[in-house]
């Protein structure tokens, strides 16, 4: 059920292994500002960044437990997991809610927001682990606050996704 994912989670996982949890800088080797002066280094010699990443095909025809506070964040994510093939989709409003969902369908992946009432994402992920170790979260925050984020990260959290940006 999770073709296509388990690979990004994986990867990411490695890479949380290796360099930790904080934020990534390019060396300073690499280049410096758009349009900035790169001496006699030739265009080849400096980091590329494609304008448009390839294609990938990606399906996921599992269970999705969304988790979160706001019917419309609820409704806009789900049709965008809907996308990705024929998901069965689970929703809840609040982490206690998702508790008895989780334990009810079992679900493939969770998408669980960090701020809600009644219990945050945090604990509600903290006792999702606690019922199901490989339970397969990603962390769903309009917060800037990078703590949260590290904080799930080290909880157990596959990763997160940002609800504030495009």
């Amino acid at each position: 059920p999770l073709q296509g994912l388990q690979p990004v989670v994986r990867k990411a996982h490695r890479r949380r292994e290796k360099h930790g949890f904080g934020s990534r800088y390019l060396p300073e080797d690499c280049g410096g500002s758009w349009g900035s002066d790169h001496g006699d280094k030739s265009a080849s010699s400096r980091v590329q960044i494609p304008r448009q990443l390839p294609h990938r095909d990606m399906t996921f025809d599992g269970s999705i437990l969304l988790v979160d506070d706001e019917p419309h964040t609820r409704k806009f994510v789900g049709l965008l997991v809907k996308q990705l093939g024929n998901p069965i989709l689970f929703e809840a409003a609040d982490g206690k809610e998702a508790l008895e969902v989780y334990q009810r369908e079992t679900p493939d992946l969770v998408l669980l927001d960090i701020s809600m009432p009644v219990m945050d994402g945090l604990e509600t992920l903290r006792r999702l682990l606690l019922l199901d170790p490989d339970a397969v979260v990603i962390m769903l925050t309009s917060l800037a606050n990078r703590d949260n984020v590290d904080a799930a990260l080290a909880g157990g959290a596959a990763s997160y996704l940002r609800k504030d940006l495009p």
